[in-house]
């Protein structure tokens, strides 16, 4: 058996309770983020979202953007990181609309469409 493969067995022997956590919050994650996706898609709302702050890309391409939309007259506010917007002259993306999609009995939960833009 190689050095490596004991020594992962030895760990994995040592610490049995800290791999069990790691996988039961990967897993339960999983799973939770699979039900947010398909509540979203089968129950969710159509709405319209407007870009209210940009942060430049890093150094693998993502960007954080945050976006306000309304619901019965309350504002809400989500973000999102990780979608290339092409804004990097002076912002000019901030004031953008786009369509989401959140639910209704709980307008925090919600997805929004970079490839559905409101003109």
């Amino acid at each position: 058996m190689s050095k490596i493969k004991e020594k992962f067995i030895s760990l994995y022997n040592e610490n049995k309770w800290y791999w069990f956590f790691i996988l039961t919050l990967l897993v339960g994650g999983s799973i939770y983020r699979l039900k947010l996706n398909y509540d979203i898609a089968n129950y969710g709302v159509y709405g319209v979202a407007e870009i209210v702050s940009y942060h430049g890309m890093s150094s693998k391409g993502h960007s954080d953007i945050n976006y306000e939309y309304f619901v019965d007259g309350q504002k809400y506010t989500s973000g999102y990181s990780g979608h290339r917007l092409n804004c990097e002259k002076d912002n000019d993306c901030i004031g953008r609309r786009y369509e989401i999609k959140y639910l209704p009995q709980n307008p925090n939960k919600c997805f929004i469409y970079f490839d559905r833009p409101i003109e």
